[in-house]
């Protein structure tokens, strides 16, 4: 399957997973300073949750922007939900930013998917490809969120 541009995974993806009740998502990260602007979070998060065919689920986007393109150590502890025991981890990421799917090399730049272990206590420690864009998805209970 071609879909031509590279930016064609997050916005498909997201437009299949970013719908729901949005979350307050804090994030403690630390910032460098960009071209137009000072103090950016090197982590960028937004949390959904979400109906889904199979129930009620959590889904965590998670972008790294560490600007040296190095791989980011992230601790996500989920408070307040009863989390089913494993998640989805969705990952696009590419070591140069400039490589694009293209009619010779279609599958250039494409999301990788993985299932991990979610701990009893809602914690999750992974570590972020550089510059990779991320969801997580993790059924609920639906009376516990």
């Amino acid at each position: 399957m071609h879909h031509g541009h590279t930016l064609w995974w997050p916005f498909s993806i997201t437009s299949e997973y970013g719908r729901g009740q949005v979350l307050h998502t804090p994030v403690v990260a630390p910032v460098y300073d960009a071209k137009n602007r000072d103090a950016v979070p090197i982590i960028k998060s937004v949390s959904i949750l979400a109906n889904t065919k199979a129930g009620p689920a959590l889904h965590i986007f998670v972008i790294n922007r560490e600007p040296s393109g190095a791989p980011v150590d992230v601790a996500i502890s989920i408070k307040g939900c009863n989390l089913a025991p494993t998640l989805v981890h969705h990952c696009i990421h590419h070591e140069d930013l400039r490589t694009e799917n293209s009619a010779a090399n279609p599958m250039a730049v494409m999301p990788s998917e993985t299932t991990l272990n979610v701990a009893s206590d809602g914690k999750l420690s992974v570590r972020l490809q550089g510059w990779s864009w991320n969801l997580f998805r993790v059924g609920v209970n639906s009376k516990s969120c």
